[in-house]
């Protein structure tokens, strides 16, 4: 079964081979997404290390990896959608059109060396959160799916936002009561969200430059982004985040594929805890580690 599981898990991600024109630099990317699926802790690159049994060597490699122009995300992103699309044939749709969901998240970033990190404004009724907070500012698209009675979010992208962004809607032949039900698949995409903070560590990247200057305490202009460095580190900061959520996204269908009797639960996928997370356990187990 785990030689299986691996076989079907490299069949789907190979499909994002034609983003990269080097196989070396998908490799890495394979091996990431492999580090990130079986790792036991949330502790960045040396938990992609640990998870895979690799040498000491590897670790400033994959540091050089995620902020390398080598690879580009647009294309990236652009061949995970298609492949979304065509593993999941349960796509929801209203008058033809596939449905979207988004949503913003703020992630606190303490880091006074990295790029776009400034303050933010949280507005939220509990008294646990502080009004103010220096971090990234990231936004999210999801694709709804549906498997029986059950409706479930599969992300997309998730980048760090930065300036305006206004989405509307002109379709006057949607009955009201079709826009509230669409409206109320919105909140889907919060158990992805709540999935990727507390169990994937999506957002838990701390990318910073040496050269940089610091960023200064509550101030609301984040770094220049304009500065070759400054490009190269940002992508960084939105490559990792972008990994993982092929990892939350791919995973779900290879547990279908292996056991047919596995569907979401109705409250979203992946489910908290889940049937991923036991499979993920599983491989980890019984996963073969190279000899040092």
């Amino acid at each position: 079964t785990m030689v299986l599981l691996w076989i079907h898990w490299l069949g789907l991600v190979w499909q994002l081979r034609p983003a990269s024109f080097r196989r070396r630099n998908f490799l890495w990317v394979l091996t990431c997404l492999a580090g990130m699926t079986v790792r036991g802790d949330l502790l960045g690159a040396t938990s992609i290390i640990r998870s895979l049994g690799l040498k000491e060597v590897c670790y400033d490699r994959i540091l050089d990896f995620f902020p390398s122009p080598a690879l580009n995300l647009d294309k990236l992103t652009q061949a995970w959608v298609a492949l979304v699309q065509k593993i999941y044939p349960s796509i929801l749709r209203s008058n033809g059109r596939i449905l979207l969901v988004g949503d913003g998240l703020k992630i606190a970033k303490s880091g006074k060396k990295m790029p776009a990190v400034k303050l933010l404004h949280q507005q939220s009724e509990s008294n646990t959160k502080p009004k103010y907070i220096m971090g990234h500012s990231c936004q999210a698209v999801a694709l709804l799916a549906g498997t029986l009675k059950s409706v479930f979010a599969i992300p997309l992208i998730s980048r760090i936002h930065q300036g305006l962004i206004f989405l509307m809607s002109t379709d006057l032949t949607l009955p009201p009561l079709e826009i509230i039900r669409l409206y109320g698949l919105r909140f889907k995409i919060e158990v992805s969200f709540k999935q990727a903070i507390r169990t994937l560590g999506v957002y838990a990247y701390h990318f910073w430059m040496q050269a940089m200057t610091p960023i200064r305490r509550l101030s609301g202009a984040s770094a220049s982004t304009e500065k070759p460095r400054n490009i190269e580190m940002l992508s960084a900061e939105n490559l990792m985040p972008t990994t993982d959520i092929f990892k939350s996204g791919s995973l779900p269908k290879v547990c279908s594929s292996i056991f047919p009797r596995y569907s979401p639960n109705s409250y979203g996928l992946p489910s908290v805890p889940g049937f991923e997370l036991f499979v993920q356990a599983y491989v980890r187990q019984n996963k073969s580690r190279p000899s040092p």
